[in-house]
């Protein structure tokens, strides 16, 4: 389940907890990516607070973190000096699900011992209430999208470090999303039953 508390983290700091605004502060400075990040961390920290006595597991969520900082300035440094969206997209979000499975797989295999408690047993460990979880952040996201974000950009630029950048369509980041999400969603899934 540690993995998949990863990967829930994760999306809800990379689709939900990232606004327009956000976005547009990371394509200026590495500030707005600094403060994305430690929000990372903070909901990473959260997610696993009760792993948190263990040194081993802020090791792995400062790892993630690091790891997530130099991937999204390369990513933003690349996609600003070639204009091609989709390829630094997927290689970002490559390189973030190979960290989480190598942390999540580290932490893994060690020996955690969650309290005694209906909380525990019946609320934190329940992979069916995450689940639902992965669901209200996806259908949450998909209505940013459609209705919030591409409505007023659309035919746009966003102003970057160094130029202009074009808004991505509405159906590209939808298909993208869909992908990736799916991806990460469905290993949550095996991760958590298994």
């Amino acid at each position: 389940m540690i993995t998949t508390y990863l990967i829930i983290g994760h999306l809800l700091n990379d689709f939900l907890l990232q606004p327009y605004r956000l976005i547009q502060w990371k394509m200026k400075n590495f500030g707005g990516v600094l403060v994305h990040v430690l929000l990372l961390a903070g909901v990473s920290a959260i997610l696993l607070f009760p792993y948190l006595a263990r040194w081993e597991t802020w090791a792995v969520i400062g790892g993630i973190s690091v790891v997530h900082f130099i991937t999204d300035l390369a990513k933003i440094n690349i996609a600003l000096k070639y204009d091609n969206f989709p390829l630094p997209y997927i290689a970002d979000q490559t390189i973030h699900f190979i960290s989480i499975l190598i942390g999540g797989g580290l932490l893994a295999k060690m020996e955690f011992a969650l309290p005694d408690s209906w909380f525990y047993e019946n609320l934190y460990s329940n992979v069916w209430l995450w689940v639902v979880c992965l669901i209200i952040i996806f259908i949450g996201y998909m209505i940013s999208i459609l209705f919030l974000q591409t409505k007023k950009l659309v035919g746009k630029t966003i102003k970057g470090m160094e130029g202009d950048i074009p808004f991505v369509s509405r159906s590209m980041k939808i298909f993208l999303f869909i992908f990736v999400y799916i991806f990460y969603f469905s290993t949550a899934i095996l991760l958590g039953l298994s």
